[in-house]
C-alpha cells in the first residue's frame, strides 16, 4: 500500500468512526456532512474527497454496524448451548444492543434504504444477518423437532419479525411501559415460537 493509499484509508476511517458515533448518539435523521465533519474535526468539504456523498458514508456505517451486532451476539451467546438456548440468548443480545443504540435500529429498520443507498446488498445484509448468525441453531431445532425446511423458515421469520416489531413498539411507543415487562413479554413470545 502506498503512502497516499494509507492516508486515504486513515481519512476515511476518521469520517466513518465519526459518523458511527453520531448515528449511535443522535440518530441517522440528523446526519449531515457538516455534523460528521465537525465530529471528525475536519471541514465538511473534505468528506467529498473520500465519499461520493453522505449516503455512501451512511452505507459504510450500516455495513459495519451489522458486523458489530453479529460480534455482540457471538460474545453474549458464547456460553449458551447451541440450539434453543442460544436462540433465546441471541434475542436478548439483539434487543439490548438496539435499546442501547436506537439510532442504529432507526438506520436499519426505519429508514427507506433507497434513500440511503442504491446498493441492494445492504438491504439483503440487514434482512438476513440474524438468520445467518442463527442458522446452525435453527438447524439443530429443526432436527430435534423433525421440522421440514418450510416450517423452519417460518419459525425463523416469526422470530425475526417478533424481535423487530416488539422492539419497534417499545422504542417508539413504550409498549409495554417498562423494560421488565418488555423483556418478560419477549421471552414468552420467543419461547412460544420455539415450542410451535
Amino acid at each position: 500500500m502506498t503512502k497516499n493509499e494509507i492516508q486515504e484509508q486513515r481519512m476515511k476511517r476518521y469520517f466513518i468512526d465519526a459518523a458511527k458515533r453520531y448515528i449511535k448518539g443522535e440518530g441517522v435523521k440528523t446526519v449531515t456532512a457538516r455534523n460528521i465533519a465537525n465530529e471528525a474535526g475536519y471541514s465538511y468539504a473534505t468528506i467529498y474527497n473520500y465519499f461520493k456523498d453522505i449516503k455512501e458514508l451512511i452505507f459504510v456505517c450500516a455495513s459495519e454496524f451489522i458486523q458489530e451486532i453479529k460480534e455482540q451476539i457471538q460474545l453474549d451467546t458464547a456460553k449458551s448451548e447451541p440450539g434453543e438456548q442460544r436462540i433465546i440468548a441471541a434475542a436478548k443480545s439483539y434487543w439490548r444492543y438496539f435499546m442501547q443504540y436506537k439510532g442504529i435500529f432507526e438506520l436499519m429498520f426505519l429508514e427507506t434504504i433507497n434513500e440511503i443507498s442504491v446498493n441492494e446488498n445492504i438491504c439483503k445484509a440487514i434482512d438476513n444477518f440474524i438468520d445467518e448468525e442463527m442458522e446452525n441453531d435453527w438447524e439443530i431445532i429443526a432436527k430435534e423437532k423433525d421440522l421440514n425446511s418450510d416450517t423452519k423458515k417460518m419459525m425463523m421469520d416469526a422470530y425475526k419479525s417478533t424481535l423487530n416489531f416488539y422492539l419497534l413498539m417499545y422504542l417508539n411507543r413504550r409498549i409495554p411501559s417498562s423494560f421488565t415487562d418488555f423483556e418478560k413479554d419477549m421471552n414468552l413470545r420467543i419461547k412460544f415460537i420455539l415450542e410451535k
